[in-house]
């Protein structure tokens, strides 16, 4: 009897801040077999805030440091170094650059399989920066080349977007991201605990926002709805977290000040317990001008928390008719966040226990891991 050797994997990414796509492959590489996966990892720049937990995982990590005009030499050799020397079975590239940059490397290297993964969602490809505009069309050249065996989206507006850049058709396939309902999950005591640790009272309406400070995230659009929110509701308060979102940032400093809601927000900053702070918000917001597949929506249904969204990427198949409101435009964010607000306890709470069953059905990380490893080792 003929034992199988593990598929070897070697995954490419273009950088591991934190992040949901950075979030998804994580939970990708947590969820393979190891007895029939063997991983190992590339960043192009380094590892972020993951190299603990990929220690902890036995994940060989190798960072190029690529995001230093210097190291560019050097750390393209390296990868060279590392695809001879792993000899992978499949290269799974992760984002704009790594598709770029692995697709390049990896025919060149004889590498049997070579997969795109594009996590990224915008109004249109041209409204990109020129510079992140010129390495999506090489991306997409190269696909259509056959570089790529497949190219995968995380929601179907992605793909449609990307296809109409020149993205082929025949290899675009869509797995949207899944979530992990024991990690986010509603928890009664962990709440209390927050909003004691943040010193909200219980009679305090708590709406939140969670992600790093970025134009396309659209800040200044949720404070403005909230601050007229809070005007008419005065036990209303928010909770923002994400990197960059603290008083030091000048910008959202005059914008508190502007809208004279300082007293009334809490800016956390970067933050690793998100189930907590999922579990401490009344309702949870997701202003974005752009996105592919909010992470933090699926996140917050998981923990039963409603939401409001912009009608961004995938928000409006995520939320389906039972997670929350859809604000067709950013104008209408805080009207969206009233009419959750104005339900009683019961009803939100209904609304919640709704939403987690929803992504229970649709989104589970089990159903997400099993279509990748059916495209990753296809037996």
């Amino acid at each position: 009897m003929t034992i199988r050797q593990p598929t070897k994997i070697l995954f490419l990414i273009t950088g591991l801040g934190r992040g949901g796509a950075e979030n998804s492959l994580l939970q990708l590489m947590r969820g393979l077999p190891a007895d029939r996966f063997s991983i190992s990892l590339v960043s192009l720049q380094n590892s972020g805030d993951y190299k603990a937990e990929l220690e902890l995982l036995g994940i060989s990590l190798t960072e190029l440091h690529l995001d230093h005009a210097l190291n560019w030499l050097n750390g393209i050799v390296t990868l060279w170094r590392c695809l001879k020397n792993t000899k992978p079975d499949v290269l799974v590239n992760w984002m704009y650059h790594a598709n770029l940059v692995g697709g390049v490397m990896g025919f060149l290297a004889r590498t049997p399989r070579i997969l795109y993964n594009v996590r990224h969602s915008t109004i249109s490809v041209d409204s990109l920066r020129f510079l992140t505009r010129l390495i999506v069309r090489f991306g997409a050249l190269l696909a259509r080349h056959g570089i790529a065996e497949t190219v995968t989206f995380n929601s179907y507006r992605a793909a449609g977007i990307h296809v109409a850049a020149k993205y082929p058709l025949a290899t675009a396939r869509v797995i949207h991201n899944g979530f992990d309902l024991v990690a986010f999950q509603r928890d009664s005591a962990l709440r209390a605990q927050t909003r004691r640790e943040l010193k909200i009272s219980d009679e305090k309406l708590v709406v939140g926002i969670i992600g790093r400070y970025d134009s396309v995230k659209n800040h200044a659009g949720f404070f403005r709805s909230i601050a007229e929110v809070m005007r008419k509701n005065a036990a209303v308060i928010a909770v923002a977290a994400g990197a960059g979102i603290t008083a030091k940032n000048r910008d959202l400093a005059a914008l508190m000040a502007e809208l004279g809601i300082a007293d009334k927000v809490l800016l956390l900053g970067k933050r690793d317990d998100v189930t907590a702070l999922l579990n401490c918000c009344d309702v949870l917001v997701c202003s974005s001008f752009s996105e592919s597949f909010p992470r933090i929506l699926g996140e917050a249904m998981a923990c039963e928390t409603p939401c409001v969204s912009t009608d961004v990427g995938e928000a409006r198949s995520i939320l389906g008719n039972c997670g929350g409101v859809i604000a067709k435009e950013p104008e209408e964010l805080g009207g969206a966040i009233e009419k959750l607000l104005s339900l009683s306890t019961q009803a939100r709470a209904e609304i919640g226990q709704r939403g987690r069953a929803r992504i229970q059905e649709l989104f589970s990380e089990e159903q997400t891991i099993r279509r990748f490893i059916e495209q990753l080792d296809p037996r």
